[in-house]
């Protein structure tokens, strides 16, 4: 087979054990503990906008509102949480990829928002978030006077 001439180089050392043990080292510092680190692109959110407010969709099965919290300074909308693990009585845990660690999730909007009038909704795991734009951000419309 083509690929067994590489299976040792000239000096005698194995490349594919050496690039998985590469592979193993780097996903360690990758995962944080048993589990993938969800820190940065988790949980999935889609943004949208319209003339009044930016809606937010963030997906957050099994997470309860009190594991999580959000806030918004001017411009700056921020989502942060850390889920509460159950425990497994009797069982090891080998691999973990479902939510179960700290998460914070950061947007700069185009514009200020009204943080008194946020409102935020949690069903079926998908947390739905209206930002409205600050009064002074909104289009203004100007009647023109004829004479």
């Amino acid at each position: 087979m083509f690929l067994n001439h590489f299976d040792k180089n000239r000096f005698g050392i194995n490349l594919w054990a050496d690039l998985d043990r590469i592979q193993e080292e780097l996903s360690s510092r990758i995962m944080k503990g048993n589990g993938v680190n969800h820190y940065g692109s988790y949980p999935s959110v889609n943004l949208y906008q319209n003339e009044e407010e930016v809606l937010v969709t963030a997906f957050l099965p099994g997470i309860d509102t009190s594991d999580f919290e959000m806030s918004v300074v001017e411009n700056r909308f921020l989502l942060k949480g850390n889920p509460k693990k159950e425990p497994k009585e009797g069982v090891s845990l080998i691999r973990e990829e479902l939510l179960g660690s700290e998460f914070m999730r950061s947007f700069e909007l185009p514009f200020k928002i009204n943080s008194d009038r946020v409102t935020a909704n949690l069903k079926n795991g998908v947390l739905s978030v209206k930002l409205p734009k600050a009064d002074e951000e909104k289009a203004k419309k100007i009647n023109v006077k004829s004479e």
